[in-house]
């Protein structure tokens, strides 16, 4: 279905939208010609303090983590849901929170 979509369009974008694809579905799509995935889970997991391509990925607090916490988590996983890199100034908040959870995992246990 994208292959044809893509030969159909030309050099036109080719979006899917609604669509909420794992990260192996996602890079099938993109492999086979989709230029834009429109979805909300990966801002929804992240209000929720969730990981988009590691479900186990938890914010310490999850909810209840702080909203700066939360909205990088939420760049973090629409980087991950686009297969695009994150601008070189969100990298190393994005190491620090990952880092603080990690911490914070293995004092848990």
């Amino acid at each position: 279905m994208v292959a044809r979509a893509r030969a159909t369009a030309g050099e036109r974008v080719v979006a899917a939208l609604g669509l909420e694809p794992s990260p192996a579905t996602r890079d099938a799509l993109y492999a086979g010609g989709l230029d834009l995935i429109i979805a909300r889970a990966p801002l929804a997991l992240a209000a929720e303090g969730r990981g988009w391509a590691d479900p186990t990925f938890v914010l310490p607090g999850g909810r209840e983590a702080s909203e700066p916490d939360r909205l990088q988590l939420g760049i973090v996983n629409l980087a991950g849901a686009t297969g695009r890199a994150l601008p070189l100034s969100a990298q190393g908040r994005t190491w620090e929170v990952l880092g603080r959870v990690r911490r914070s995992r293995r004092s848990a246990r």
